[in-house]
């Protein structure tokens, strides 16, 4: 009886180790699809978007076999229909909000990872991005956190139309407690400038940020799109950006940089392809919708049901180094 009770053991074991290796075997073969625009005026952004994946992908334990298809200027749902096969696990891409629009209507019929944001939701398409949204959200809660209840906004005319998404963004937070002002004098007398709970809001780029002189040395925020490698950054300066740039956590991150180095705004890039290949990868894994979460080299990624989010990482200026919040 004993012998027979083992035999059952034995062949129960290595039904469920044969059917493991299966699943994985078919994991580790899995297609995915990448439609992204390879030419025209996204092509840069795409290529760093491609080199983060591809780099991700290289340094993991489990591989994908990708194939990469140029969607400038082509019908998505033509796109979808030539190149979707029996072997296709799951799609990344496109850019383009516009792609992205035709790629809803499109109703793919497998899993898609989108890498924009829409108003229209749909089912098994999730929505990736550096949204200026998420980025003016987690410095709201930082503000919040450091006692800020109002805010001073300078904004550098040279650059209203590269700020104008972020500004959008936070004045939907803050509405009539967010004011613009032409210029911030802390000796002035007007009680606007006298409480500790008021922030100063600081929209511009790393040359115009760098030119701000008499700021105070608290509650001064930023935004991304300020930070770049040839300006200083003020000390006690706040913002809420990429992590894998600056706490250099990532190996896949900083190998593709070094095979190809490119400014900031790429680098955050780089970070997204590689961050929609650990998405990818915890979607195939995915089992009963379950909630996934995990820290990514662009932010915190949560994603329930089909919604997903990012919640970039706040940092502070200490001078030479950047403090983690």
């Amino acid at each position: 009886m004993f012998k027979n009770k083992f035999r059952n053991i034995f062949a129960l074991t290595t039904s469920l180790t044969m059917m493991s290796s299966v699943f994985l075997s078919t994991l580790a073969q899995a297609e995915i699809l990448v439609i992204l625009p390879e030419t025209g005026p996204m092509a840069n952004a795409s290529d760093s978007i491609k080199r983060g994946l591809v780099q991700a992908n290289h340094n993991a334990d489990e591989k994908y076999t990708f194939k990469f298809v140029d969607v400038y200027k082509k019908d998505v749902a033509k796109v979808l229909k030539d190149h979707v096969k029996k072997s296709t696990q799951l799609i990344i891409g496109p850019l383009d909000k516009n792609n992205v629009q035709e790629l809803v209507a499109a109703q793919p019929k497998v899993q898609t990872l989108a890498l924009n944001q829409i108003d229209r939701q749909a089912k098994s398409i999730f929505q990736f991005a550096l949204s200026k949204d998420e980025d003016a959200q987690a410095l709201t809660k930082r503000m919040q956190w450091d006692g800020v209840d109002e805010l001073v906004v300078l904004r550098d005319p040279r650059t209203i139309a590269q700020t104008q998404s972020f500004y959008d963004a936070m004045h939907k937070l803050w509405g009539d407690k967010m004011q613009v002002q032409s210029k911030l004098d802390l000796k002035s007398k007007l009680p606007f400038f006298n409480r500790n709970t008021r922030g100063v809001l600081l929209l511009g780029s790393g040359k115009w940020l760098s030119e701000q002189d008499n700021l105070p040395k608290k509650n001064i925020y930023t935004l991304p799109y300020a930070i770049e490698e040839k300006f200083p950054i003020a000390k006690g300066m706040v913002y809420c950006d990429t992590p894998a740039i600056y706490t250099h956590q990532w190996a896949d991150v900083i190998e593709a940089y070094k095979q190809k180095p490119v400014v900031i705004p790429y680098q955050r890039l780089i970070a997204f392809g590689a961050d929609a290949w650990q998405i990818s990868d915890e979607l195939l894994k995915r089992q009963d919708n379950q909630t996934i979460q995990f820290q990514g080299r662009t932010g915190v990624i949560r994603i329930v049901d089909s919604i997903l989010s990012r919640s970039p990482q706040c940092f502070q200026s200490q001078g030479d180094t950047q403090k983690v919040l």
